[in-house]
């Protein structure tokens, strides 16, 4: 059987700027279907993968990418918009392979499978990890029969097979390593990739997707791979690509087990010692004070190991606010010491923090601002509180304006000029929110042109043709609707403007020489040559 991966992205500004076709790095890919690709091979199924995100020109151009009939389409859901934005990809698949079963998984299907059950185009759902569950779906695909199986749902006719359970994989050693070379076609920047350390947190922050994947599937949330498979999988890495340079940790939290963690560093430090070119190495972790206590041999194992980059999150300078989020506890002090250590064992610091709307007071925002300027990161992340006290809730003026002027207010009291204008707007993209704006204004335009042809097409029944040609002068012509130059021409005859009638015959003729169109012209020169 061959499966067709679908990666769909959701995004508000243009990741791969005008690189059509890369949508992401390597150390940014998927490992979720990188994981399940693996799998299928092993079980003997050919895999490919279509990437789609929110800039790409057609779905049409992307499905004409496809290299060998597929049996099964395995689509990628990670959030809502995701999700809305494959829907008219899921109508185009079934449209032209009629016989090919889709499958939707990623964490807004596990998290609302009741939703996407729903859609006419959707023959299976996964739920939770689909390493196991897929290759099974597939080998029923090519059977034709269809029974229950762990962390899926499948349609059978008009009855839906939901399993009895979702489970975690207990021992993710046993997974082969992820299939990279899936992605040849759609990454750039080989030289950087990726690695999985553990699966799971044990923290429940109020806006991570933890506190809620962690529920929706029975058996231990939290897993560590074994040290020695996390090697022997960078071993693998340099022997398909060479050239690598850097590995980044896909991890949650990588200092939630310190032990675990400094035995890591020393694995990687007698790896590097093997190599003539040393690796980089890029972590994530969560902080906590219990990092206080041991700082002088984590950050040690961490300087010998050569990671080199840190990224962890302050997210708000207010303990209230933090407590709100059910964040780990650590005062601003302990933050701003770990900080200070990092930076004297020369290892750069990424600091992630959030604008906590609705919580955010001026108070909390400058209690952030201060505590972010005395740790002085290289880089600084800033986002916006995503949870559901604040949907649909009008965000006042003053709350955009503080949060556009985070980073200048933070970076400038470390950085040059002209490092705190770089690092302050290079964020924002802003060739890219130049083109999102763009579009935004295009859209607008599109949604009010369809209202004013609405407005005109009533005005034109109701016999108010002055009234018709205002509202068709503000529609948008194009190929689409060019007819509207037709009726425009009509209601302008019926006012006895034969002049603009004649010139709007001549546009519309040219895309539809229709012989009412060439009669109404004749009629208009007639009227003409008898004033």
């Amino acid at each position: 059987m061959h499966v067709c991966f679908v990666y769909v992205r959701y995004y508000t500004y243009c990741v791969s700027g005008f690189q059509k076709k890369s949508v992401t790095d390597y150390n940014q890919i998927n490992l979720g279907i990188s994981y399940i690709s693996s799998m299928l091979k092993k079980n003997g199924h050919t895999t490919e993968l279509l990437c789609y995100h929110s800039f790409n020109e057609s779905y049409i151009e992307i499905l004409k990418q496809i290299e060998r009939k597929p049996q099964v389409f395995a689509v990628s859901v990670v959030g809502a918009k995701d999700y809305k934005l494959v829907l008219p990809f899921l109508k185009l698949i079934k449209k032209y392979y009629k016989e090919s079963k889709v499958i939707v998984g990623g964490a807004f299907a596990t998290i609302h499978p009741e939703i996407v059950v729903q859609n006419e185009y959707v023959d299976a759902i996964g739920i939770g990890e689909g390493e196991y569950a897929i290759p099974e779906y597939v080998n029923q695909v090519a059977k034709g029969q269809y029974h229950k199986v762990d962390n899926l749902w499948i349609k059978n006719g008009n009855e839906i097979i939901k399993c009895d359970r979702s489970v975690f994989i207990e021992d993710i050693d046993k997974l082969p390593f992820p299939d990279r070379q899936i992605w040849d076609k759609w990454a750039t920047a080989p030289k950087n990739h990726s690695v999985l350390l553990m699966r799971g947190c044990k923290y429940r922050c109020k806006y991570c997707g933890n506190r809620i994947l962690a529920t929706k599937s029975q058996g231990t949330y939290v897993r560590y791979r074994s040290i020695n498979n996390i090697i022997e999988e960078i071993k693998n890495i340099r022997k398909i690509y060479v050239n690598t340079q850097t590995i980044t940790f896909y991890v949650e939290n990588a200092l939630a087990n310190i032990d675990y963690f400094c035995n890591l560093c020393r694995a990687l430090i007698e790896l590097n010692d093997s190599l003539s070119n040393k690796l980089q190495f890029f972590l994530y972790l969560n902080f906590t004070p219990n990092l206080l206590n041991k700082d002088l041999e984590v950050i040690e194992l961490l300087k010998k190991a050569n990671i080199r980059y840190i990224s962890f999150a302050l997210e708000s300078g207010s303990l209230e606010i933090r407590n709100k989020l059910n964040r780990p506890y650590y005062t601003n002090e302990d933050f701003i010491s770990f900080c200070k250590i990092l930076q004297e064992g020369k290892i750069h610091i990424i600091i992630c923090t959030m604008y906590c709307f609705p919580y955010e007071t001026n108070k909390t925002y400058w209690q952030t601002i201060n505590c972010v300027r005395q740790c002085k990161p290289d880089l600084l992340n800033y986002t916006w509180l995503s949870s559901p006290e604040n949907a649909g809730k009008k965000v006042k003026f003053i709350d955009r304006c503080r949060y556009f002027l985070f980073r200048w207010l933070v970076l400038y009291k470390y950085k040059n000029l002209a490092e705190t204008i770089y690092f302050s707007i290079a964020p924002y993209k802003i060739f890219d929110n130049i083109i999102k704006f763009w579009k935004d204004i295009v859209a607008y335009k599109v949604k009010q042109s369809y209202k004013n042809k609405e407005f005109a097409k009533e005005a034109m029944d109701n016999g108010n043709f002055k009234k018709a040609i205002k509202y068709f002068n503000k529609v948008y012509i194009d190929d689409t609707n060019y007819w509207i130059y037709g009726d425009r021409a009509i209601a302008k005859m019926a006012i006895g403007d034969y002049s603009g009638a004649i010139k709007d015959f001549d546009k519309v003729l040219v895309l539809e020489p229709k012989e009412i169109y060439k009669e109404k012209r004749e009629e208009c020169f007639k009227k003409i040559n008898k004033k």
